[in-house]
């Protein structure tokens, strides 16, 4: 399947229609010009499974329909979800499960597969990894089953519903989360705490022009 079908397929799927319910309504609202629902409900079916390659004026009505970006039904682009506030100091923040709003990047940045779901950007506050991080800076971060943290890698570690970013350093079945500002105390995890937290490793960061 194509990345273009994939992405149709997961439209239909959401809105919880079939292809030739959605061929209807593209021919019955004049959107693409095709002799019939059946002969566009096939040409669907191809598009899913990979086996044709729309045009930008085939696909441009599809997007409209669905209320989405051309750019994104044709794979060019993703968009990954803000759910939350990190804290560069102590645990603080919070953590949601609805996005707050989607971040645009192109396709091809990461390599993890279905990045919309498995990948997130969380809004970071505070100074403790000054300069490196700034207050307003977005972190895009990944789970330790797709990059597990290294000695010296940048983390979120998320505890009870808060987070913080720091450096990571694993030693004697000890973690300790160091910061870049030395304003701040490092913080350390012991065997006990390990299996409370959550670490994602951050993997790009981004920044507004001020």
């Amino acid at each position: 399947m194509s990345e273009i079908g994939k992405r149709l397929k997961k439209l239909r799927e959401k809105k919880g229609i079939t292809r030739m319910q959605l061929a209807k309504e593209l021919v019955e609202k004049g959107l693409l010009n095709f002799e019939s629902p059946e002969s566009l409900n096939q040409y669907l079916y191809l598009i899913e499974k990979g086996r044709r390659k729309p045009k930008d004026e085939t696909l441009k009505p599809i997007a409209e329909y669905f209320g989405v970006p051309l750019q994104w039904l044709k794979g060019e682009i993703i968009y990954v979800p803000i759910i939350g506030e990190t804290k560069a100091g102590k645990f603080g923040g919070y953590i949601q499960e609805k996005a707050e709003e989607l971040f645009p990047l192109p396709a091809g940045i990461i390599s993890i597969p279905e990045p919309e779901e498995r990948t997130f950007f969380l809004r970071v506050e505070g100074n403790s990894m000054y300069p490196e991080f700034e207050p307003g800076d977005l972190v895009h971060l990944a789970d330790s089953s797709f990059y597990p943290p290294k000695n010296g890698d940048e983390v979120v570690v998320i505890k009870d519903g808060e987070a913080t970013l720091k450096k990571f350093y694993y030693e004697d079945g000890k973690v300790k989360l160091v910061p870049v500002n030395g304003d701040y105390e490092p913080i350390e995890l012991g065997d006990e705490e390990l299996g409370e937290v959550a670490v994602f490793k951050v993997i790009g960061v981004y920044r507004k022009k001020r």
